[in-house]
Formats: structure tokens, sequence, C-alpha cells
């Protein structure tokens, strides 16, 4: 509103367009997926109408000015698509999640969250193993049958939930082969890998006062134009152009003491939409995360004004290659499809 007064009753759009949303959402999940065409014509006809529309073009239906478009658009990395892909549902969700509920930072990182997660499944009787990975999934008579560890023990099962990339699952898990569905398989080639990350993370020996920094979320980019954006961000030269969707995280400014007194927890990502990491070999290896580590403290320093480097104590770089070596993600994907 300050920016663009009087958009305020398009922007309340948007949050009847999530209440239609979770509606819709309901009821599909109370028909398990085979809703009524019927019903969802009568009583969710804003429901289907919202599912067909990109971000893009719900935004463009409503009367938002561009400008507000620009702004809200700038969330756009955490989707990994542009706004004209990106289907209107996910980003109004988004949206009214953070403006409605707003955000919040466990005091004790995400890995509070998984204890969280790990102590109540205890509790209602799980149990979890840790560092040893799953080799391969057995079946027996065309179902799952046992799922084997990389220390040779074997657990019997009917099920399997897994967070595991489908591509991983399929090629190097399963033991047949022939009992995947031909339409997973087909979906598997057709669909593309999501954002691969690539993140420096820095400790600096000055507060964020000391260093003028006031907000614990800033991304920079050369345009607004997010189709633009996603296209520089496909390039195979990406590691060769200028630095551009770059998000810059203060962690002190949401949790004042996750560092020492008198410093500052400072990350800045960028995000490749494409494979661009795969023509590093491995003697270029370390001068390419240094090379690209550079070019985004120097485009943080240039457009923000802080002063980075003299105050770098502490410096840590992961690459697309260091996401895969951590997560077992293909091509260091952090974003899944």
């Amino acid at each position: 509103e300050s920016q663009c007064p009087g958009v305020k009753p398009k922007l309340d759009l948007i949050f009847d367009a999530a209440e239609e949303l979770e509606r819709g959402l309901a009821y599909n999940g109370k028909m398990r997926g085979r809703p009524d065409p019927a019903v969802l014509k009568s009583d969710y006809s804003s429901f289907c109408k919202l599912m067909s529309l990109s971000a893009g073009e719900f935004f463009r239906v409503i009367g938002l000015p561009q400008r507000v478009i620009d702004i809200i658009g700038a969330y756009w990395p955490y989707q990994g698509s542009d706004l004209d892909t990106i289907d209107a549902s996910r980003f109004i969700l988004m949206i009214a999640g953070y403006f409605g509920a707003g955000a919040y930072i466990p005091s004790k990182t995400s890995h509070e969250i998984a204890n969280a997660i790990e102590k109540r499944a205890r509790e209602c009787g799980c149990d979890f193993i840790y560092n040893r990975s799953v080799v391969s999934i057995g079946t027996k008579n065309g179902a799952v049958d046992s799922v084997t560890l990389s220390d040779g023990t074997t657990y019997r099962t009917c099920a399997v939930i897994s967070n595991v990339f489908p591509d991983d699952v399929y090629s190097k898990m399963l033991d047949d082969k022939s009992l995947i569905p031909e339409f997973e398989l087909r979906k598997a080639k057709a669909r593309q890998f999501g954002f691969r990350g690539f993140v420096v993370y820095l400790g600096l020996d000055k507060s964020p006062e000391e260093l003028g920094i006031k907000n614990y979320n800033t991304f920079l980019n050369s345009t607004a134009d997010t189709t633009e954006l996603f296209r520089r961000a496909s390039s195979p030269n990406i590691l060769d152009d200028c630095a551009d969707n770059v998000t810059c995280t203060c962690l002190n400014i949401a949790r004042p003491d996750c560092s020492p007194e008198g410093t500052t927890h400072f990350a800045i990502t960028t995000a490749f939409a494409s494979d661009a990491w795969e023509r590093i070999t491995l003697d270029r290896y370390h001068a390419a995360k240094r090379q690209m580590a550079g070019k985004l403290i120097d485009r943080v320093e240039k457009v923000l004004g802080y002063e980075l480097r003299p105050n770098i104590e502490e410096i840590v770089t992961a690459s697309p290659s260091t996401f895969a070596r951590y997560m077992g993600t293909p091509q260091g994907s952090i974003y899944g499809y």
C-alpha cells in the first residue's frame, strides 16, 4: 500500500483466493483425489479457475499494478520458476502464508524441528536408524518385501515411503525394475530437476549494526522480469555471467544470539536451473568455487554497500556438488523437480 496507494482491495483478493484454494484442496482430499466434476463446477468454480492459472496470469487477472507484481514476484526463487510458469495455487498459498501467519525462525535452527519430530515419533513407537544408507528395496511376488541397509541389515516390510528422488529409487534401489509402472517411468523422464544451490556462508567479525545490515532477507536481481531471470539461471554459461538471482540472509536479525556478540552470520545464495556445474572438472573445482563465491560477495558489496571482505573471519562455500554429496540428490538439486 505504501508503494502503490489504493492497491489494498486488490491485495485482499489474494487472501480470498487462498481461502478458495484451501476449500477446494480440502474437498479434493476428502474425495481422495477423485472429486465429483459436477460438485467442483457448482461449489468450487473459483478453485477450478485458480488451478488453471499461472501466478503471473492471476496477478494480471485481478489487476495488480506491475510495481506490486514486481515486489511480490521477488519471492519467485522460493518456487524455483518464473511467475508465468509456476502455478498460481502454490504462489498464492505461499504469499498468504507469509503475510497472514508470518514467518518464524527456530531458536536452534531447522535441526530443532527435526529433533522435535523425531522425539514425538519415538513416543508413538517409531524407530530411527542413522549413519547407514538404504542400498536396495527388495520385492517378492510383485510387491515390496524388504529394505536392505549399507551394513547388510535387512528389514522385512510391506511398504516403503521414500523421500529420495524417484530417479534414484527406480534406477539404483528397486531390485525388480519391471514392477515400475510405465506412467511413473515416463513421468520421471519428463520432469526437470529444480534449482541447484550455491551458497557462501560467512562468519563476519562485526555486528550487523556495524556492517549496516538491517534485514533478515534481501533479494538482489538486475531486473524484475522473472522470465528473464529464470532464463539466465538456466544458461549453461551462468558461471561466466553476472551474478543474479541472489538472496542474502542475515540470521542475526531473526536470532541475535546465533553467533557470538559482535559477529554476524551471513549467507549469500544463488541457484542454477541447469546442470551448469557439470562442466567443472576436478582440477578446476576449487578455483571455480572461489570464483563464484567472489563474484557473489562482490555483487552484495557493490549493491548493498556492506563491507564484507575485510571482515570475513570464517567462510564456507557449498556448490551443487556439495549438496549432491551431502543429500544424495541428482545434480545437487535442492528443490526436487
